[in-house]
Parts: structure tokens; C-alpha cells; sequence
């Protein structure tokens, strides 16, 4: 029988095996990226906590945050790994993509930090979790609008730049649950997408919480044969809680289009659960 189970690069599983091997050990995440770099021999020297970041580390992440030694438990890493071979696995006829694999060091670091700033054990909602990962919801990226929008279907995108396009607030309240992320959800965006039948996206513009412009990138193999549309972002952003970021996007020409935020939002039960 063919397998057709999503398939780790080395070092990934070098750091599954070695948290399968050590469920009770509690990691932080400077020491989960480093299973991957041990060669071999007792691997468990590397589960200690309170390292110090080298410089640079955290270059690929804005804001610059620091997860300290915060800890997750070998079975939270797990669950967070799980979740990178399911929902940020694309399937393709030609081929499937382990998309975001190079991320783990980012989203290590933002699994830490969205444990600092919700507070609980990461996992899934069906196991009594505080922290529950999941995609990034359209509802969630809309809730600013205050009203629920479940798709991220755009019907009709005007030609040129559209800033914001995306105000993502997650210091929003609303009437329902899923439209009041404040004090609920964490967000990393790792990248953007334009899954339409014919892209129209451009350049994309971030803009922090005090509308600082963070540099034009542009896009230019929109059009390219076979191409996934899928775009990954040098420097992920880390929306934290109760705080706002903007997406200006550039379309380069009038009509329907399809973009989507790529990443993890982690969240409270209650939201986790709101549909």
C-alpha cells in the first residue's frame, strides 16, 4: 500500500522522535528547534529551559518578541506539529507541499509567546485545552466589520492599492463570540494567497498598530505556470492580544479574487468552538 501520509523533512522528525521519547519533559522553544541539530547520542541533553536567544534569531518575526523561557510540554509541541502535517499540508495533483516546514523556529517562538499572553496548556478543544491552534478564520479577520464573514471570497476588487485591505483587530468586541476576538485570540500570519481561478494580487504592505508602514513586497511570479499562489512572508507578523495590524494589497487588475491570510491563531475554548 502506497503511503500517503505527510512526510517530515529530517530535522522535523528528528525533533517528533525525540519529544515522543521524552513525554514529560518540558521544552522551551530555543530547545525544540535544537533537537533538530543534534547529530546523535543522547539528544535529551538539549531538554533545558532558560537558554539565551542568539542575535538574529528572531529577525523573521515582527514584532522582534522574545519568548523567554516560557515552556511547552513534549505533548504541546506535539499538538503544534501536528497541526503544521494536517492543516499546513497542501495537497496537489502533481505534488503535496509540507507548506511553512522552514517556519518551525517562528512558530515555535509564537506558540510560547501565544501561551505568555493567553495563559493555559495548548491543545485541542476536545481535550479540555486553554489554548486551542487552529488556521487563521476568516471570521476572525473580519471581525472588525462587526458583523460574521465566514469565506474569503472578494466578488469585486478594484484595480490599484486597497490599504487597509485586511484590518485585522484583535482587540474587537461584537455581538457574537466569533466576532470579539479581544482577549481571545494571538495570531502569526506566515503568509498570503490568492486562490482564485485568476489571481489578481500584486504587492501586499503591512502596517503596524501605529499605521508604520513596514515595506512594499511584490509578487512577481503571480502568473508563472503551475504556479500555487501561495506566498511565504520573509518576516512573519505576530498580531499579539488586544492589538491591531493592517494589510494594504495592490491588485493589478478589477474583479473577483480570493486572498487569504496563512498561518495559526491561537485561542480560548470559547472562541475555538463559536461558529
Amino acid at each position: 500500500m502506497t503511503d500517503i501520509s505527510p512526510r517530515m523533512s529530517p530535522r522535523m522528525a528528528t525533533i517528533y522522535a525525540m519529544l515522543q521519547a521524552n513525554p514529560n519533559a518540558e521544552v522551551d522553544a530555543l530547545s525544540a528547534i535544537q533537537l533538530g541539530n543534534a547529530d546523535s547520542g543522547d539528544r535529551s541533553a538539549l531538554l533545558v529551559t532558560q537558554q539565551t536567544y542568539p542575535d538574529g534569531f528572531l529577525t523573521a518575526l515582527y514584532p522582534k518578541l522574545d519568548p523567554g523561557a516560557t515552556t511547552l510540554s513534549a505533548g504541546e509541541w506535539m499538538e503544534i506539529i501536528a497541526l503544521m502535517y494536517t492543516q499546513l499540508w497542501l495537497r496537489f495533483q502533481q505534488r503535496d507541499i509540507a507548506a511553512f516546514e522552514t517556519k518551525f523556529p517562528v512558530i515555535a517562538a509564537a506558540s510560547a509567546i501565544g501561551k505568555q499572553q493567553l495563559t493555559g496548556t495548548i491543545g485541542r478543544s476536545s481535550q479540555g485545552s486553554a489554548i486551542v491552534p487552529a488556521m487563521i478564520r476568516p471570521v476572525t479577520v473580519f471581525a472588525n466589520g462587526g458583523s460574521a464573514v465566514e469565506n474569503w471570497l472578494q466578488t469585486a476588487v478594484a484595480a490599484g492599492w486597497t490599504d487597509p485591505f485586511f484590518t485585522i483587530n484583535l482587540n474587537k468586541t461584537g455581538a457574537t463570540v466569533n466576532i470579539s476576538p479581544q482577549n481571545r485570540v494571538v495570531m502569526l500570519v506566515l503568509g498570503l494567497a490568492d486562490v482564485a481561478s485568476s489571481p489578481k494580487m500584486f504587492e501586499y504592505q503591512w502596517k503596524n498598530a501605529a499605521l508604520q508602514p513596514l515595506g512594499v513586497r511584490s509578487l512577481p511570479f503571480i502568473h508563472t505556470v503551475n504556479n500555487m499562489d501561495v506566498w511565504e512572508f520573509d518576516e512573519a507578523i505576530m498580531i499579539q492580544r488586544a492589538q491591531q495590524m493592517t494589510l494594504g494589497i495592490n491588485f493589478e487588475a478589477a474583479g473577483a479574487a480570493i486572498p487569504e491570510l496563512l498561518g495559526i491563531q491561537f485561542q480560548t475554548p470559547d472562541y475555538a468552538t463559536a461558529e
